[in-house]
């Protein structure tokens, strides 16, 4: 099932729901979380990531974008 609004994004999530939200498939979104500017912890095993700092990381990563045009 894919996340399309922003209230369905939970405060805290993991990587499964970090594809749905992309539309991107777990390895790829595993992939995104190893990146060091990717906003993700760890919890044991469990990798989560937090709404807000990944919404800032999405932000930042569409101004990427826009320069390099």
């Amino acid at each position: 099932m894919k996340i399309t609004k922003f209230e369905e994004i939970p405060v805290i999530f993991d990587v499964k729901t970090l594809s749905r939200i992309l539309n991107i498939s777990a390895t790829t979104a595993y992939k995104i979380t190893k990146d060091e500017s990717f906003p993700s912890f760890r919890v044991g095993r469990k990798i989560l990531i937090n709404k807000a700092e990944f919404l800032l990381w999405l932000d930042g990563r569409s101004f990427i974008k826009e320069k390099r045009r």
